[in-house]
């Protein structure tokens, strides 16, 4: 069923300097012609495109850096558990800039909306409105099923229309990078073992950044020893922004009694067809992905989120903190899912801790984005 698509324009005069310096403009939808975009760099649009199977309508806001010619990349910025998609895109606008990206290239933040009131929506942000497919404060970010009645989509295949609408609006756009921050981390991590096969022509590349959590594609788990001995907290490694420092980490089954569900929902794959984990594997093996984390994003001091972060003992099994969390994971991925052909890399982006206005243009300014 061919999208819908919907175009809305909302002015943004209170964009931090970060965006305002950036060249931005409106994009122009050729799928409607009048549903452009004031061509004003003080304004980006909102963009909606009706899903699949009655689920609803789906939206994203969406600037465009460096000039008005035809796009021919993208960056997709997931928010976290806020549903804070505005500061999202403006951290994506940052990092175009901090990139020194000069092609046309449009800048996306996709808002998986939870209910009107829920404690996890914003205030500020773009309300739920009648109509508009909606997902639990917690659950799209492991690819949930929409709310509503009938049930929906997974927050999943959202994702994938969108890439196919971005496909069908700029033929010539061939590629994307999906980055996801937070809870938008979980989300892209996840997303990159089942996500549809792009379109033709068009190369994907994930970015995984500060994730409160992973999913693992089997039942070891890391832990980190010294003198070959567990240790009962990562400070004992040394600081902890070069985490593992003098620690060696090692994988190891964890006792069955300790978290008897460890490994099922959101942090592995106890629970799936032999054949899905197969094909995720084989998926994720194959993708162009890359892990960001802020070095200060340890302990619970300013700035690191803390009280949000996932302290269920399958959480903890994978680490204390996020930065421990990410490191141990790249150790399992080498050790037990060595990418086929891009190896994962970790950046640890100094003097940021739990902020994507921070970590996302750090990462930027040393590393290209696509």
């Amino acid at each position: 069923m061919a999208a819908r698509l919907v175009s809305l324009c909302v002015a943004m005069s209170f964009l931090p300097i970060a965006m305002a310096q950036s060249t931005v403009t409106s994009p122009q939808f050729p799928v409607q012609a009048n549903a452009e975009c004031l061509p004003d760099s003080q304004h980006v649009c909102l963009q909606t495109v009706e899903l699949a199977n009655h689920a609803g309508n789906f939206t994203w806001y969406i600037a465009r850096a460096n000039g008005m010619s035809a796009p021919n990349a993208a960056l997709i910025v997931v928010h976290g558990y806020p549903h804070d998609a505005r500061r999202s895109l403006d951290a994506g606008l940052a990092a175009i800039k901090a990139a020194r990206i000069t092609t046309p290239t449009l800048v996306i933040a996709p808002i998986f909306p939870a209910e009107k009131g829920a404690h996890c929506q914003k205030p500020g942000e773009v309300s739920v409105k009648p109509g508009d497919a909606r997902w639990s404060c917690g659950g799209w970010m492991s690819g949930e099923v929409s709310l509503g009645n009938p049930p929906g989509i997974s927050s999943f295949h959202a994702m994938d229309t969108l890439v196919r609408q971005l496909h069908r609006q700029w033929p010539d756009l061939h590629n994307i990078t999906v980055a996801g921050f937070s809870a938008g981390g979980q989300f892209v991590q996840h997303y990159i073992g089942v996500a549809a096969p792009p379109p033709d022509g068009m190369n994907l590349r994930y970015l995984v950044a500060s994730p409160g959590s992973w999913l693992y594609f089997d039942a070891l788990r890391p832990v980190a020893t010294l003198n070959r001995k567990p240790v009962l907290a990562s400070s004992q490694c040394g600081s902890a922004d070069v985490y593992p420092a003098k620690c060696h980490i090692t994988l190891a089954l964890p006792a069955a009694t300790t978290c008897p569900n460890y490994n099922a929902g959101k942090y592995g794959v106890a629970n799936w067809p032999a054949s899905k984990i197969n094909a995720a594997r084989v998926r994720y093996q194959h993708a162009n992905v890359s892990y960001i984390v802020g070095a200060r994003d340890s302990g619970t001091g300013p700035g690191t989120a803390s009280k949000r972060l996932d302290k269920s003992c399958s959480a903890m099994l994978q680490g204390e903190f996020r930065l421990q969390r990410a490191q141990n994971y790249l150790a399992w991925e080498r050790t037990r899912l060595p990418p086929s052909l891009h190896p994962g890399t970790l950046s640890v982006v100094p003097g940021c801790a739990h902020d994507v206005a921070c970590v996302l243009p750090g990462f930027a300014a040393k590393h290209p984005l696509f």
